[in-house]
C-alpha cells in the first residue's frame, strides 16, 4: 500500500487573492456558457398570476407542483452517461427523468410500491450512473441498492450494511457506497457487487473523522477513468484517492478560513460551510464543490497530482443560482439543479477549459 500526502495551506489572504482573480477574466480562466434550461417555459406560479390548481409544500424551499403538467417535483440527484445523456432523481414522483444531451425528454418511470417492484421510499443523495447508461438509486429508510439498466428496468436490489448517502459505479460495474459517518462505525466505504455481495471496507477513520461525523453530512463519492475512488470529507476539507481495491493512493488537504468547524447552537448542531461535491473530469482533473456559506459556493480546481490549480466563483455562472446537486457529461457540460418556491429546475452549462 503507497500513501502519498499533499498538504496545500493557504492563509486567508492568499484564498481572498486566489478567488478575486478566478473571478476576473483571463487567458486560462474557465468559462461556463448557459445552454439550455428545464423546464424552458414560462412558470404559471409566478406572484401575480392566478394558479391554476393548488401546490402542496414539501419543505420550505420546494413546492411540488401536480404531476400530470410534467415538471420536476424535488431533485435530489443528477448523473450522466458517456453519451451525455442526463438522468434525474425525482425525490417528489419517485422517478427517474431521462433526457438526451439537447434536453429532450427520452424517459420517466416511477419507482414507488404501486408502480414498481423497487418500492423506493426516499434518496438522501445516493445516485450514480455509470459510462454505459445503468443507474443506482440508494434507497435511504430501508438500506437498499437498486440498479436500473439504460431503459429503467430495475436488474438488482438487494439490502446492504448502512443507510446509503453516496454512492458511485467501479469501472468493473461494482458499487462504492458511504452513508452518514455518525450513524454506523468501522470504515466509510463499502464496496459491492453489482449483485449485492459485500467485497470489502475500506477508508477507515482517524481523529479528523470526528469532526466530519460532528456535521451530521456524508463525504461525496467519485470514480476517475481508471477505476480509482475518490472520496471528499464533507469537513473537514480532505479528499482521499484509493485504488478500487481499497488501497490508499493520495490525500488532498487544503487550508480555507472560511470553513468553520460545526457549532453546537441551542442543542443544535449547524454546519453550514464544508465540502459538498467531488468530479473528476474527462483528463482527471480532481473539481471539489466548496461552500463557504450557505449561499456562497465555488469550485477548487486539482491536478491529477493533486496540485491545486485555482479557485473557480459561483458568480462566473451566467446565471445567480444556488443549487445542491451537480453532474458532468464527457464533453464537459455541467448541470446544476435550482430549487424555486415554485418548482425545480435543471440548468446546463458549457465548461470552457
Amino acid at each position: 500500500m503507497t500513501h502519498r500526502t499533499i498538504l496545500i495551506a493557504l492563509s486567508a489572504a492568499s484564498f481572498l487573492v486566489s478567488a478575486a482573480s478566478a473571478q476576473s477574466p483571463g487567458q486560462n480562466t474557465p468559462m461556463f456558457t448557459k445552454i439550455w434550461k428545464y423546464p424552458a417555459i414560462e412558470n404559471p406560479y409566478k406572484a401575480g398570476k392566478a394558479s391554476p390548481i393548488t401546490v402542496e409544500e414539501v419543505t420550505a424551499c420546494t413546492i411540488v407542483p401536480p404531476e400530470s403538467l410534467g415538471y420536476l417535483g424535488w431533485v435530489r440527484g443528477l448523473g450522466c452517461d458517456s453519451l451525455g445523456n442526463l438522468y434525474i432523481w425525482d425525490d417528489a414522483y419517485t422517478a427517474v427523468w431521462k433526457f438526451s444531451s439537447t434536453g429532450k425528454l427520452l424517459w420517466r418511470n416511477k419507482y414507488d410500491s404501486s408502480h414498481s417492484i423497487a418500492q423506493i421510499h426516499a434518496v438522501r443523495g445516493a445516485f450514480a450512473v455509470s459510462a454505459s447508461g445503468e443507474v443506482c438509486i440508494g434507497d435511504f429508510p430501508t438500506q437498499r441498492l437498486i440498479v436500473l439498466d439504460d431503459a429503467g428496468n430495475v436488474v438488482h436490489n438487494f439490502k446492504i450494511a448502512i443507510k446509503p448517502g453516496t454512492v458511485t459505479f467501479g469501472q468493473d460495474g461494482s458499487l462504492y457506497v458511504a452513508g452518514f459517518g455518525f450513524m454506523y462505525q468501522g470504515p466509510y466505504i463499502y464496496r459491492y457487487s453489482a449483485k449485492g455481495e459485500l467485497i470489502r471496507q475500506f477508508c477507515d477513520r482517524d481523529s479528523l473523522s470526528r469532526l466530519g461525523d460532528w456535521s451530521g453530512n456524508t463525504g461525496r463519492l467519485a470514480t476517475d477513468r481508471h477505476g480509482n475512488i475518490y472520496y471528499g470529507f464533507y469537513y473537514p476539507y480532505r479528499v482521499v484517492k484509493f485504488s478500487s481495491e481499497g488501497d490508499s493512493i493520495m490525500s488532498i488537504s487544503r487550508s480555507v478560513p472560511q470553513l468553520e468547524p460545526p457549532k453546537q447552537i441551542g442543542g443544535v448542531i449547524r454546519s453550514k460551510a464544508g465540502l459538498r461535491g467531488l468530479l473528476i473530469l474527462p483528463d482527471e482533473t480532481i473539481v471539489v464543490e466548496l461552500f463557504t456559506d450557505s449561499t456562497v459556493w465555488g469550485f477548487d480546481l486539482y491536478s491529477p497530482r493533486g496540485e491545486w490549480l485555482k479557485y473557480i466563483s459561483g458568480v462566473e455562472l451566467p446565471d445567480k443560482i444556488w443549487y445542491r446537486y451537480w453532474a458532468m457529461d464527457p464533453q464537459y457540460n455541467f448541470y446544476f439543479d435550482i430549487p424555486s418556491k415554485e418548482w425545480q429546475e435543471v440548468v446546463k452549462y458549457k465548461f470552457v477549459r
